[in-house]
């Protein structure tokens, strides 16, 4: 949807969604064009979290508009093809990457997104399924 609106909105809420992703910066890109402000809670790769080493997620990189981001990479061992992954609208995926929190700092900035607060209340870093942090970034 979001390749092709000219819709423009006051407000963006993307919760949930980033770390299923194949390109999670490809996706703020285009949030980019559509608002100048963006709500975000997302999963988060830290090399030295615990939790995503017992999940097995993999340090990588991703490229996009010729930039380095980085990250891991997550395979889920049902291939994408369970009944949870059917029925979600991001798509059906082999693998997603998990950004680093930096990374995705650094992604939101270059695409106009200059200010940007965490919340660290609902930010935790040693949540059950991985590190989590919730931001709210605007363009003024």
């Amino acid at each position: 949807y979001l390749k092709k609106s000219n819709d423009k909105y006051d407000f963006v809420l993307c919760s949930g969604i980033l770390y299923h992703l194949i390109n999670p910066i490809e996706l703020i890109h285009l949030i980019s064009k559509v608002t100048d402000n963006v709500f975000i809670w997302t999963h988060v790769f830290d090399k030295n979290s615990e939790i995503l080493k017992k999940r097995n997620i993999v340090q990588s990189e991703i490229k996009y508009d010729q930039e380095v981001y980085k990250g891991g990479h997550n395979q889920y061992s049902d291939n994408g093809q369970s009944k949870l992954e059917s029925i979600y609208c991001g798509g059906k995926f082999k693998i997603s990457f998990w950004i680093d929190e930096n990374d995705l700092y650094k992604g939101l900035k270059k695409y106009g997104f200059i200010n940007i607060k965490k919340n660290n209340e609902l930010s935790d870093y040693n949540h059950e399924a991985g590190p989590c942090i919730s931001i709210f970034a605007s363009k003024k």
